[in-house]
């Protein structure tokens, strides 16, 4: 027995195929980029010269866009390659252009009858409503007789295309689906972070499958996350692009726009390609840029600088055993050097801590959770189990955690931090997407924030008579 979405499709294609003729696309290309050959096109006074006439130009703020120059190195790799992995300034028109594209490979020949596209968005099913609408518009204003289900807000079939659209949070129907031939992740590096590895596992089974092309387009959001990733894999079997803002310049925006997008924190991650950037709310990023032009002042550390050691371990999971180096120098707390470790050994951690105790004489602040690793750094540097001489646990737990924050907050804001840029990498980005959450603490959602649960442990040491 047919399902009734099944029996819904054939309907849909039946009704498209009656009341519409889509032979005006036939073997028409996307677009002419070369100008002079454009409108010398047969047909191109007519607007029936390309796709993209025909169906009628993008619009921004009202006004008719061509497709731009810069536009035909996304469309020479949706030709050429069948895996693209897009990361781009915010602004550039992407998603117009490949659902335009999308639409295109379904109205331009007979290739794709029968077949599947599918849209994957964020978690909000509005979004996937959103952008099978744009799909719908496409034909509303010429095409008055084109008349595509309305039924379902998710998919619409044209030329017998069927093009569905799925939240990241539902994706298990997408798996059932034959002879998918096209996947667009939309914004993917913004979906939530247990669904973008599953969102990349259930649209790159296909590959195989059904032969299915993939691309995939969005700005940069966290480090860590699904586009980083890929960004870092090598080899890889996606085809890469990045385009920053300033393929956009009298294009999608001019100067004056630039400027002001400049006066933002989140510029860098945004229109720069940049992850993290603008993320965080703990500490700004005029404030991170203070504490490293105050560390980078400070090159050198000395043996009579008195020291302090944060320490968070780790017993397993997606935390990592991070620790965090500092001293005290010129009325500044000085992050001389961060360490983190995925998954190692507790042996090579405990022995790690007592090589540091050694070498630089700190003061060590432990997370309280992790009483036998404490035992064993103090049986290793010579230290009785109930002294706190030099190492102290420090509780995180019954507003610990906000105690620590607040007082974090409090060095930044008065001047007193600085960083070595070269030797904390990660920790200034962990510090640039850290967020406290609508009880003061560290939100966790995200990451795990290991390099700056560190940090705060380490500032136990410096308190306010001292600063």
């Amino acid at each position: 027995m047919k399902t009734p979405i099944t029996q819904q499709y054939k309907k849909n294609i039946a009704r498209t195929t009656e009341s519409f003729s889509f032979s005006p696309f036939r073997d028409k290309p996307f677009w002419i980029f070369d100008k002079e050959l454009h409108k010398n096109t047969e047909g191109y006074a007519r607007c029936q010269c390309c796709f993209n006439h025909i169906i009628g130009l993008p619009r921004k703020d009202g006004i008719t866009k061509p497709i731009h120059p810069f536009q035909k190195i996304i469309t020479d790799a949706l030709t050429n390659e069948r895996l693209n992995w897009i990361i781009k300034a915010t602004g550039l028109g992407l998603t117009e252009l490949v659902l335009r594209w999308m639409v295109y490979l379904a109205v331009s020949s007979k290739i794709y009858t029968g077949s599947t596209f599918c849209i994957v968005t964020g978690p909000n099913i509005n979004i996937a409503k959103e952008l099978i609408g744009r799909i719908r518009e496409l034909f509303y204003e010429r095409f008055p007789r084109f008349q595509p289900d309305i039924d379902n807000a998710q998919q619409i079939v044209i030329n017998d295309v069927k093009f569905q659209a799925f939240p990241s949070n539902h994706l298990n129907a997408m798996r059932a689906i034959k002879d998918v031939k096209f996947i667009f992740l939309d914004e993917a590096d913004f979906f939530r972070k247990g669904e973008q590895s599953n969102a990349r596992n259930v649209s790159e089974r296909y590959i195989g499958k059904s032969k299915a092309r993939i691309v995939m387009v969005s700005t940069p959001n966290m480090p860590g996350g699904l586009y980083e990733k890929i960004e870092k894999e090598s080899p890889s079997q996606y085809n890469k692009i990045k385009l920053d803002w300033t393929y956009g310049i009298d294009t999608m925006y001019d100067d004056i726009d630039i400027v002001r997008a400049k006066l933002s924190d989140s510029f860098e991650r945004e229109y720069n390609l940049k992850y993290g950037y603008g993320v965080g709310n703990l500490v700004t990023e005029a404030e991170i840029q203070k504490c490293i032009e105050a560390g980078n002042a400070l090159k050198s550390f000395t043996d009579y600088t008195p020291k302090s050691l944060g320490i968070d371990p780790s017993l397993g999971g997606d935390a990592a055993f991070a620790f965090v180096l500092s001293e005290m120098a010129d009325a500044k707390v000085h992050i001389i050097k961060s360490w983190k470790f995925d998954k190692p050994s507790l042996e090579t951690m405990i022995q790690f801590a007592t090589d540091l105790m050694t070498q630089y004489n700190p003061r060590c602040y432990i997370d309280a959770s992790f009483p036998s690793f404490i035992a064993s750094v103090k049986a290793h540097i010579g230290e009785h189990e109930e002294s706190f001489d030099r190492v102290q646990p420090v509780n995180f737990g019954v507003g610990g955690g906000v105690d620590l924050l607040y007082h974090t907050k409090w060095i930044v804001d008065e001047g007193m931090l600085a960083i070595d840029e070269q030797n904390n990498q990660d920790l200034i980005m962990q510090l640039r997407t850290a967020r406290s959450n609508d009880k003061g603490s560290l939100d966790k959602s995200s990451d795990s924030y290991d390099l700056v649960d560190a940090l705060m442990l380490n500032l136990v040491n410096y308190n306010e008579d001292q600063l």
